[in-house]
């Protein structure tokens, strides 16, 4: 199978790229669809894979035409049901395990007010007079630091940025 081929190649060096990635990949023969999952959300939705998805479909329309590709992550409605492939890069973790650490989740907190209003009853043109509740609810999240353990970490390198551990903890904060 030349696509698969050529998509694994290029995956491959995807993930040399992306080194805290990991990508899963399924072929629906019925569908002829290749779909490739993106694993963590954060990377998924920057601007450095935006280009990067780019330019592989500029070089993939050449290399293998007529093949339907599409991308997804963890916040796709239709997801990967049988994996064919998985590759990962050199520094990734699930997130769970990584951000559990470095963010917590404050309790919510309800703040309720009440207070008199009126109105006119333009019938009879009296005073009406009732309560009105305000609620507001708060729920936060905090970003602690980054253990040394993955602190300055390179998690992407593409000659033109460098991102470490600690930036793409607080671009998915």
């Amino acid at each position: 199978m030349v696509a698969f081929d050529y998509l694994k190649e290029q995956l491959t060096e995807f993930v040399k790229t992306f080194k805290n990635v990991k990508v899963n990949y399924e072929y629906d023969q019925l569908a002829n669809l290749h779909t490739i999952e993106v694993l963590p959300q954060v990377v998924f939705d920057s601007d450095e894979f935006a280009i990067w998805e780019c330019d592989f479909f500029e070089r993939a329309y050449g290399a293998i035409p007529y093949e339907d590709i599409s991308f997804i992550s963890e916040d796709a409605y239709v997801g990967i049901e049988h994996i064919d492939w998985s590759i990962q890069g050199s520094e990734y973790a699930q997130g769970d395990l990584m951000l559990d650490e470095h963010i917590t989740i404050n309790e919510s907190s309800e703040d309720l007010d009440t207070y008199k209003d009126n109105s006119v009853d333009f019938n009879t043109m009296s005073p009406e007079f009732y309560d009105t509740y305000t609620a507001v609810e708060i729920e936060s999240l905090d970003l602690d630091y980054t253990s040394n353990e993955y602190k300055d970490k390179i998690v992407l390198n593409n000659k033109e940025i460098v991102m470490s551990f600690d930036d793409s903890l607080l671009q998915a904060a």
